[in-house]
């Protein structure tokens, strides 16, 4: 029978209780992306908005630096860099698409 997650005792990790939710991380990463962002999302669809957001969000935390760096063995800078072309390309697919709808409307 395990007793650990990832070395992390079972009895220490957080568990949903009856009626609660599993407690998260804070959305801090979620608060900087809608203040950078901020310009722009206000004349997008918000679903739109909200796939870009949460691409991002994917892309800003530690998490992403250890699957490029334990899962694709990239150096750091490597990493940084995979990570921003990544960003950039959701932004851009973003801005595109949202352009093609408003021009999909002028007509």
């Amino acid at each position: 029978m395990h007793t650990r997650f990832h070395g992390v005792p079972f009895a220490l990790l957080p568990r949903a209780e009856e009626g609660r939710p599993t407690p998260r991380r804070a959305a801090r990463r979620l608060d900087w992306i809608d203040q950078t962002l901020d310009p722009i999302r206000k004349n997008h669809p918000a679903n739109t908005y909200a796939e870009l957001r949460n691409g991002l969000a994917a892309l800003l935390g530690i998490e992403t630096m250890i699957v490029f760096r334990d899962v694709c063995s990239l150096t750091p800078p490597q990493a940084r860099q995979t990570a921003w072309k990544a960003g950039r390309t959701l932004l851009r697919s973003y801005l595109q698409s949202t352009r093609q709808v408003k021009g999909n409307h002028d007509h």
